[in-house]
């Protein structure tokens, strides 16, 4: 059964709620990009001192120096998605002027991918098949989903899992985000009412259904228009 969020809980007005919101779930964010990083990095500074080693020794076999260009390059090619997929999640790409809700799905999924696997939650990130146009302000529509996101991945306790989906449907971009329920005193209900009234100042709205053990929070906002000739 569907459910409009309640009345706002919060002890903040709406402006600052909503920053408080973003705020936590970015702090997350954070910590997951440095654990991420620190891997590759790791790998890179081992090879680089081995490298310095070898020179010392009077020098680096010729045979040997395409492998040890061969693992760093693929370091910095790691590290160099794992900053794109941030930088996409906070501030998406808009080169048409909308936003593709599929591919910032993805984008804030990994990112917050470290979080969801420290906690042992099973994520199912749905594969993309089209864009799916969002045609309201990019910026704010970047927020709004890592703040819905982020907020589905909080409340799914340890173990559980959280299924995501992006889809153009009924005219609309929708977003849908399903999860297994956590304790019904999670402190979570009044970020709802703060990411439903975020929602509806881009012409959108937010629907929460629940039941059987899951919560189902949907993220539907306008759909941008389609340029003729074009596919999704």
């Amino acid at each position: 059964m569907h459910e409009s969020p309640k009345a706002a809980q919060s002890p903040l007005p709406d402006g600052d709620a909503e920053h408080a919101l973003r705020s936590r779930i970015l702090t997350r964010v954070i910590a997951g990009a440095v654990h991420d990083i620190r891997t590759p990095l790791g790998t890179m500074v081992m090879k680089l001192q081995l490298l310095r080693d070898a020179t010392a020794d009077g020098g680096v076999p010729a045979e040997a120096l395409p492998q040890h260009l061969r693992v760093l390059d693929a370091q910095v090619e790691r590290v160099t998605e794992i900053l794109r997929k941030l930088a996409g999640a906070v501030e998406p790409p808009t080169p048409l002027g909308w936003v593709d809700l599929a591919a910032l799905l993805a984008d804030v999924a990994g990112t917050l991918g470290y979080d969801a696997k420290f906690r042992g939650i099973e994520v199912a990130v749905e594969p993309r098949t089209a864009a799916v146009r969002a045609g309201a302000d990019p910026e704010a529509v970047g927020r709004l989903v890592l703040c819905v996101y982020g907020r589905a991945l909080a409340g799914t306790p340890r173990g559980g899992k959280l299924t995501a989906r992006a889809a153009s449907r009924d005219g609309a971009a929708v977003l849908e985000l399903e999860r297994t329920a956590g304790d019904p005193g999670d402190g979570l209900g009044y970020d709802l009412d703060v990411l439903a009234a975020a929602a509806a100042a881009l012409g959108g709205r937010l629907e929460r259904a629940s039941g059987a053990g899951l919560e189902r929070v949907s993220l539907v906002l306008p759909v941008a228009a389609q340029p003729s000739g074009m596919d999704g």
